[in-house]
């Protein structure tokens, strides 16, 4: 697949980050990345993200990206600090598909998997499944919040108890601004997660935080 082929795909998603008109050629993605030797340009170049990110050594581990959109978050840490596997799922199956054609591009599709799948019907045994795991080392969940609380009163901390499940070292959050960062640090606490670093404010001035189980 070449790089305008790979864009015709990303298009047909319904992803309000990556398509400002979904099926048009009003495209763009969230961040810059490169495929088949061409550059397609985002909004903005994902290295300041992953500076404010400060992920650490991965290696051997496992990470778990929940909304992964196009993957990069996930393929960066196989890529870049060691992790052994990187999963990531969303939503929309034309995102999937190109996480996947990247993934390849990048000599990583053994290291990585991509799914389709609801975060409000997140369950532990579900991502067994689809991964051979019950859990991973590092989790990350960027500006997804809003749209699992869409689910009901209870969708959020119940999404919570899940994350809480199969996450054993550290869980990285981008927040939304319907809700208080303080009130998901406490919902987190609640199970298990004992400290919170707080990274800093996003490029959409939101709060990006990541706590861990100590």
């Amino acid at each position: 697949m070449n790089a305008e082929a790979l864009v015709n795909l990303i298009r047909n998603t319904r992803s309000t980050g990556d398509v400002k008109t979904w099926g048009t050629s009003d495209f763009t993605p969230y961040y810059s990345f490169e495929f088949n030797g061409e550059y397609i340009k985002g909004e903005r170049d994902i290295a300041d993200r992953l500076a404010l990110m400060k992920y650490p050594d991965m290696t051997g581990a496992r990470y778990l990206d929940l909304g992964c959109n196009l993957g990069l978050f996930a393929m960066t840490t196989v890529k870049e600090h060691g992790a052994s596997l990187a999963m990531g799922v969303d939503a929309d199956a034309h995102i999937v598909e190109s996480a996947r054609h990247i993934a390849a591009d990048r000599g990583i599709s053994d290291k990585t998997i991509f799914v389709q799948g609801n975060l409000n019907n997140l369950t532990q045994k579900w991502v067994a499944e689809q991964s051979g795991y019950e859990t991973f080392d590092y989790m990350s969940c960027f500006s997804v919040f809003r749209h699992i609380m869409k689910g009901g009163v209870l969708a959020l901390p119940q999404f919570f108890v899940t994350v809480g499940e199969i996450c054993t070292r550290s869980f990285f959050f981008e927040n939304c601004a319907e809700i208080e960062t303080n009130q998901i640090i406490q919902c987190l606490h609640e199970v298990g997660f004992t400290r919170a670093d707080y990274l800093g404010r996003t490029e959409r001035d939101r709060d990006l935080v990541v706590v861990h189980k100590d």
